[in-house]
């Protein structure tokens, strides 16, 4: 019988090659198969990717909430969470996990960005420009940040009109 690391990795790997069914059987297979072994935050998370990939929204939602409830602090999981929120269009959701992942790690580039984006979605520019100077602050060589704050600074000249 396989560990559950090497399933993993062996799950990793035909994520890279974007074998992606193979990698979800070979997860589910060994889920069904071990119902008495504790499963840990890396597998769910894997499975998370693996049905992301394949668009399953639903079941890549079930297990993110199944990664928070083994570790509730996990600023990637409370990320993505918010992604999953902002595309079902639940954006006051997508806030409240977005800004629970920046209050573990205040300097965590993509949730930075990703609050930007959803600010200016809702037409909050003044919190999006702040948060995209924040990320640029982070990461000053990123070109689509300057043209982004850029956007936002003609949103306010076009508020003005």
């Amino acid at each position: 019988m396989n560990s559950q690391i090497e399933i993993i990795q062996k799950a990793a790997t035909l994520i890279d090659r974007r074998k992606y069914l193979e990698a979800k059987e070979i997860l589910l297979n060994y889920k069904k198969e071990n119902k008495n072994v504790k499963l840990y935050l890396q597998f769910y998370y894997t499975l998370y990717l693996v049905t992301n990939f394949l668009n399953e929204r639903q079941n890549s939602k079930k297990y993110l909430e199944k990664c928070l409830k083994i570790d509730e602090k996990n600023h990637v999981v409370l990320n993505n969470l918010g992604n999953i929120f902002f595309r079902e269009g639940n954006t006051h959701k997508a806030e409240e996990f977005y800004l629970r992942s920046l209050k573990l790690k205040n300097d965590y580039l993509i949730v930075i960005i990703n609050l930007a984006i959803l600010y200016q979605n809702l037409g909050k520019f003044l919190d999006s420009k702040k948060f995209y100077q924040k990320a640029i602050e982070l990461s000053p060589k990123q070109i689509s940040l300057y043209y982004n704050l850029s956007r936002i600074d003609r949103s306010f000249i076009n508020e003005d009109k």
